[in-house]
């Protein structure tokens, strides 16, 4: 082959992207000029080139589907009245606050709005090409608002609402990205029932986005708020990245009563698929086909987003999640952070959860509790379901383990109904002890629970095989029992479990200060093996493994007021007493090896630690 001296290479790019930007056309397009017609989008649409710019006049807009298979082609609203008719809204539009903010302020009289008149049908803008950049606009009334898939496409200032049909279990896409190198900015999505935000592919962003739903009923309450997945559109989801960005359930802030009335919501999701096949095995029995055993979804970000009253705000799913960083998450919701069906190796930050609940199962009496942290085991069902029967009963040897391998660094978990949760899900055979919940760590966290007086709160939740897991310089802190254990989905045939005998959590406690609870500071010598019969709600002896471990008070600024900060007041069971930087790196080399430095030597200030000769003990430092 021929070689190219480079600088005549970079000449004739130049002259590419000369004629190119030469032959570009600007399409202006005014509302309410009917479908087709010169001026209409759908007219220009059908007459675009690579390369073309479409200009959207505020005002209302019912063209049917916008299919865009041009690339490098741009979707802008602007304002004809503004600036002699070049303002394309940038320096005008914010994204909304509040579903009622939206509601009074973003319209078809300030930008383009598209309506679809039907949330049950259609598609407002589907895009087959790369570079493809939509900027200022709004839809409302669609089955999906904005797809796109290819690659370097953005979308930047989009807000969407009223997406799918509120009577379909899973129907609703507002804004969706399936590709590599997209991007979407300052975008709002509102009531969409399946999936809000939707990533599928590598090295995505969305920047200072916002999901909220203020829809009660059951099915157009928004399921996934951010969802980054594995399916069977792409194999894997890789560094992608969500900053900045806001979940919102904006209603019944009462969630306690909010059980099974509306959907709970996950919030920011990393997931692999999850729904298996059946397929004939050959035999005339039925088993699940796990055909995405080998998706991942690896080396994505979280950071500095929040969370409100959703029932999940973080929820990592699948065996091929992992590698994932949270950070700095803050969540004001009613449930915890969510691990399950084999997620590993992943590290959770100087992250803050305040505020989980229990709520009233609405399938029995039964009462389900939130916890801090959330680890379930598996999701694939019982031995039979559907009237099939399943091969190699009870064995699954597919199945993903428990959570393993994941870390979480100087995160504050406030107002507490339960500290950590070791689910058995639906999951009552003997792989609640094969399935196990393994070689988790925290490294100086605080757990505190509510001060509600109605609330039986527990360090444990544990109905779930586990191993290897530790807690190291964390404080715990207003706990009435060490341990209970959680039967919400079971609450009929307690004696399944029970038959499968006692199940304790086996966690070594390195440093930790356990404080103002209902139960004495544990220690090795305390402990006995449980004994006595699986009952609901049962309090079982403690067990696990104690290192140096106190009962002080652990000195809080103010405990009443919701301050946590660290006071160096004597006798005080927290500040110094943690393990020293030596310790740390001689038990605990490969937890610090596979984070970052500031995951260790940050408080959940993000101010240095330790100060002094060993750490304080809990997510802040006393300096």
């Amino acid at each position: 082959m021929k070689t190219v001296p480079h600088a005549i290479l970079r000449i004739g790019i130049i002259l590419a992207l000369l004629t190119h930007s030469a032959s570009a056309t600007d399409h202006y397009v005014t509302a309410g000029v009917a479908p087709n017609l010169p001026g209409s989008l759908s007219h220009a649409v059908a007459n675009l080139s690579d390369g073309d710019n479409i200009y959207l006049q505020k005002g209302l807009y019912n063209d049917p589907e916008i299919v865009i298979t041009n690339d490098n082609v741009t979707i802008v609203g602007y304002d004809a009245s503004i600036n002699n008719g070049q303002s394309d809204l940038d320096t005008s539009l914010s994204v909304p606050t509040s579903p009622s903010d939206y509601y009074g302020n973003y319209h078809n009289l300030v930008m383009p709005l598209f309506y679809g008149d039907d949330r049950t049908a259609g598609t407002a803008i589907r895009v087959e090409a790369d570079g493809v950049e939509i900027r200022n606009i709004n839809l409302t009334s669609y089955d999906r608002g904005v797809s796109m898939v290819g690659d370097q496409n953005v979308m930047k200032r989009v807000f969407a609402s009223n997406l799918g049909d509120p009577f379909h279990s899973y129907k609703g896409w507002g804004l969706a990205h399936f590709g590599h190198s997209n991007r979407l900015e300052h975008c709002f999505v509102l009531n969409a029932g399946a999936e809000a935000v939707g990533i599928r592919g590598d090295h995505n962003v969305a920047e200072y986005c916002s999901v909220f739903t203020d829809d009660p009923t059951m099915y157009a309450a928004t399921d996934y708020y951010f969802l980054v997945t594995a399916n069977s559109n792409t194999s894997q989801a890789k560094h992608n990245r969500l900053s900045h960005c806001i979940v919102n359930r904006d209603y019944l802030p009462d969630t306690r009563s909010d059980g099974g009335k509306t959907h709970q919501g996950h919030g920011f999701c990393i997931t692999t698929f999850y729904k298996h096949l059946l397929r004939n095995d050959g035999s005339g029995l039925y088993d699940y086909n796990p055909i995405y055993a080998n998706d991942v979804a690896t080396d994505n970000t979280i950071e500095f987003c929040d969370s409100y009253r959703v029932g999940e705000p973080v929820l990592l799913r699948g065996p091929g999640v992992m590698d994932n960083r949270i950070v700095e998450l803050v969540s004001h919701s009613f449930g915890g952070l969510t691990l399950t069906s084999g997620a590993k190796n992943n590290r959770f930050t100087h992250c803050h959860v305040k505020n989980t609940h229990y709520f009233q199962d609405p399938n029995s009496s039964s009462l389900g509790f939130n916890a801090g942290v959330e680890f379930f085991a598996s999701y694939f069902g019982n031995t039979t379901d559907q009237g099939v029967t399943y091969h190699a009963q009870g064995s699954y040897p597919w199945e993903p383990d428990g959570p393993s391998g994941n870390t979480f660094t100087n995160c504050l978990f406030e107002n507490v109904s339960a500290g950590i949760l070791l689910s058995s899900y639906s999951d009552f055979t003997n792989r609640i002890n094969t399935k196990m919940v393994k070689d988790n760590r925290f490294f100086n966290c605080t757990f505190v629970a509510t001060p509600d007086p109605a609330v039986i709160t527990s360090l444990f939740y544990a109905s779930r095989g586990n191993s290897g897991n530790k807690m190291v310089n964390c404080i715990v802190h207003g706990f009435d029992y060490f341990e209970r254990r959680y039967f919400a989905f079971n609450e009929s045939n307690p004696a399944v479990i029970a038959n499968h005998g006692i199940i304790p959590t086996d966690f070594e406690y390195d440093h930790c200060n356990f404080d103002n609870n209902g139960f004495q500071a544990p220690s090795n010598a305390d402990i006995t093996p449980p004994t006595g019969p699986l009952t609901q709600g049962s309090v079982n002896n403690v067990a696990g493994n104690f290192i140096s471990c106190n009962d002080f008070p652990t000195g809080f600024v103010n405990a009443v007021g919701n301050d946590f900060h660290l006071d160096n007041c004597a006798n005080c069971g927290a500040v110094d007493q943690g393990l020293t930087l030596v310790e740390l790196f001689q038990k605990y080399a490969s937890d610090y090896s596979s984070g970052e430095p500031n995951d260790f030597f940050t408080d959940l200030d993000k101010l240095t630690r330790p100060v002094g000769g060993a750490f304080d003990i809990g997510a802040y430092e006393y300096r």
